[in-house]
């Protein structure tokens, strides 16, 4: 599939396929911000995530045809200007534009607004290339997951700084409580996740994604940008291929990005668990 200002879904590489039993959302349409865009990742993993960047209004024809299929399609929305973290990470730089999320990878679809009969069609091409890469479930809308208990108090005071914007503040805060506490799983994760964060807010997303690294900085960054919307598939794949390679001081700057790596991901993560084995056998 192919429009201006996007790429050939024809082009990504397929994924195994394996039956993937029905996940159930609370809807099939959600407002997308930077706290819940990891669920939107997992959900790409089982069908198709449209997401559609916005200033105004959203597009209710388009909401209609996601939810024409099914649970075939999910459609993410994100007001651009409420969330430039978000659309920073997918390199939107106009609005409205549409970007696909198929298991955990970006892909750019359109810059501007979709006529009626092309948004069947994107919807029609989006399905058949994520069947391609053995993305092949089916959502079903249900009660919502029951809500995670709230974080401690201090985890919350740093959550509430990210969200103002203060992230150096948040991270010191962070820095503090991982040092008196630093078997504390829930500090140690938030942690990890705001200096990914730090490293990455302020870099060109869309252009480091799209090149090909030269030397060992650009390498990693390119895997801090990987991890950073999500796809830590490719974030270790890429630091394991080059811990072979290099000096015995870069391997542990390596080491450590793999580590919080899996802190953000959670020890539960496929991709987490086959990292940690493939690290191992570096290691000893």
């Amino acid at each position: 599939m192919a429009f201006s200002g996007g790429i050939d879904l024809s082009k990504l590489k397929p994924a195994a396929t394996s039956d993937v039993p029905p996940v159930t959302v609370a809807n099939f349409v959600a407002a997308v911000t930077e706290k819940n865009l990891p669920t939107l990742v997992e959900i790409s993993k089982v069908v198709p995530v449209l997401l559609e960047f916005y200033s105004d209004n959203f597009d209710e024809t388009l909401e209609a045809a996601v939810r024409n299929r099914a649970g075939q399609a999910f459609l993410g929305r994100v007001d651009a200007s409420a969330e430039p973290r978000v659309a920073a990470a997918f390199g939107s730089t106009t609005t409205p534009s549409l970007f696909a999320v198929i298991a955990g990878k970006p892909v750019p679809v359109f810059d501007g607004k979709l006529a009626s009969a092309q948004i069947e069609s994107v919807l029609d091409q989006l399905i058949a290339g994520a069947k391609a890469q053995g993305v092949t479930g089916r959502l079903v809308e249900g009660e919502a997951p029951q809500e995670l208990p709230p974080l401690p108090k201090p985890l919350a005071e740093a959550l509430a700084l990210v969200d103002d914007g203060k992230v150096d503040e948040a991270l010191a805060l962070l820095t503090k409580l991982k040092a008196e506490n630093p078997k504390d799983s829930a500090t140690s994760a938030l942690f990890a996740q705001v200096s990914l964060m730090k490293r990455t807010m302020d870099l060109p997303h869309e252009e480091i994604l799209e090149s090909q690294p030269t030397n060992f900085d650009e390498a990693i960054t390119l895997a801090d940008v990987l991890a950073a919307i999500g796809d830590f598939e490719s974030a270790f794949n890429l630091l394991l291929s080059l811990y072979v390679q290099v000096t015995p001081e870069q391997k542990e700057i390596i080491k450590a990005r793999l580590l919080e790596s899996f802190e953000i991901a959670g020890t539960s993560n496929e991709h987490v668990k086959a990292a940690r084995a493939k690290l191992a056998t570096l290691l000893y």
